[in-house]
C-alpha cells in the first residue's frame, strides 16, 4: 500500500491511458469536431458551435476515469491498495485533468487551423478559444463527480448526455432560467455574454456547480462500502 500522492497520480494516469475506449473516444471527438467546424465555417457559420458536439467526448472521458472500476470489480482491489479514499479522488482528478487539458488544447487548436485553412470565416479570438479549451475540461470535471454519485458508467453517460443535448437546448428556448445549467452558465466561456449571464457569471456557475457535485459525490465516496 501507498500513500504517496505523485504515485496515486501517475498510477491513475497510467490506468487511464491504458483504456482503450479513451483512445476511441478521443479520437472521434477530435475527427469529428473537426470536420464539423470545417463544414460550419463554409456555411457561414460560428465554427465554435460544435464544443456542443465535443463536449460529449470529454463527459466520457470524464465518465471513464471513475466510472471504468465500477464496470467490474476493480474497485475494491484499487481501494485495498489505495486505501485513503480522499487521495484516490484527487489522483483521478489530476489524471483526468492533465488528459483533458492535452486533449482540448489538441482539438482547438486543430479546429482552428483546419477553418483557417479551409476558409475565411473567424474561428473567434484567443480569450474564445481559451475559453472554449477550459469549457471542454471543465464539463468532463463535472461528469467525473456524477459517475462517482451514480458508481454506474452507463447510468451516468445518459444522465450527462440527455442533459447538454436534450434538457439544456429545450430549456434555453423556453426560459432564461436554463442559463444556470452547468453547461448553459458554461456555454458563456466560449460564446461570450447573452442575456442572461456575463462571461465571469457563467464562470462562477459553473465552478459552483462543480464544487457542490465533487463535495457530494467525495462525502458519499467515503462513507460507502466502495
Amino acid at each position: 500500500m501507498t500513500n504517496d500522492f505523485r504515485a496515486v497520480c501517475a498510477a491513475e494516469l497510467l490506468k487511464l491511458r491504458s483504456l482503450p475506449a479513451v483512445s476511441i473516444t478521443l479520437g472521434v471527438t477530435l475527427f469529428c469536431t473537426t470536420g464539423l467546424s470545417v463544414l460550419l465555417a463554409t456555411n457561414d457559420e460560428t465554427p465554435l458551435q460544435t464544443i456542443q458536439y465535443a463536449q460529449v467526448g470529454f463527459i466520457l472521458l470524464g465518465v471513464l476515469t471513475v466510472g471504468s472500476e465500477y464496470a467490474g470489480s476493480q474497485i475494491h482491489t484499487t481501494l485495498l491498495s489505495m486505501p485513503n479514499r480522499l487521495a484516490l479522488l484527487t489522483g483521478k482528478a489530476v489524471a483526468y485533468g492533465v488528459t483533458a487539458l492535452a486533449a482540448a488544447i489538441l482539438t482547438v487548436t486543430v479546429v482552428f487551423v483546419a477553418v483557417q485553412l479551409s476558409s475565411d470565416q473567424p474561428v473567434g479570438d484567443l480569450a474564445a478559444l481559451l475559453g472554449a479549451v477550459a469549457y471542454l475540461v471543465l464539463i468532463g470535471l463535472f461528469a467525473a463527480a456524477i459517475v462517482t454519485l451514480t458508481r454506474n458508467l452507463l447510468a451516468a453517460v445518459v444522465a450527462m448526455a440527455t442533459l447538454v443535448l436534450i434538457v439544456s437546448p429545450l430549456l434555453r428556448n423556453i426560459t432564461t432560467a436554463a442559463s444556470y445549467l452547468p453547461d448553459s452558465a458554461g456555454m458563456r466561456l466560449y460564446q461570450g455574454a447573452d442575456d442572461g449571464l456575463t462571461v465571469l457569471q457563467g464562470s462562477a456557475v459553473l465552478v459552483g456547480w462543480l464544487a457542490v457535485a465533487h463535495l457530494v459525490s467525495a462525502a458519499t465516496f467515503l462513507k460507502r462500502d466502495a
